[in-house]
């Protein structure tokens, strides 16, 4: 079993700007389900929760301003289009 507090993963989310609010360019949203951690940066990402291993990536080029998951599907909204992948496989 592992510590309180102890680190069990990292993973590194690249986005435009640190500073800028959340939303485009801003700090990562994360949402999580099915045993995997989705995080959107400059691009969206299901990861395993357990390991932290990438399931896979979607190329956003940053235009994703929110992720929600339901059903087994990841959303991601943009300013015009809403995008489904299956959380499993992309």
């Amino acid at each position: 079993m592992t510590d309180p507090g102890t680190l069990r993963w990292r993973f590194e989310v690249a986005t435009a700007d640190h500073a800028a609010p959340l939303g485009r360019g801003g700090a990562p949203s994360v949402e999580t389900a099915q045993g995997t951690v989705c995080v959107r940066g400059l691009d969206l990402y299901a990861l395993e929760a357990a390991t932290g291993k990438p399931r896979w990536r979607l190329d956003t080029a940053d235009r994703t301003v929110s992720v929600q998951v339901g059903d087994g599907t990841v959303y991601a909204a943009e300013a015009d289009t809403l995008l489904a992948a299956a959380i499993d496989s992309g």
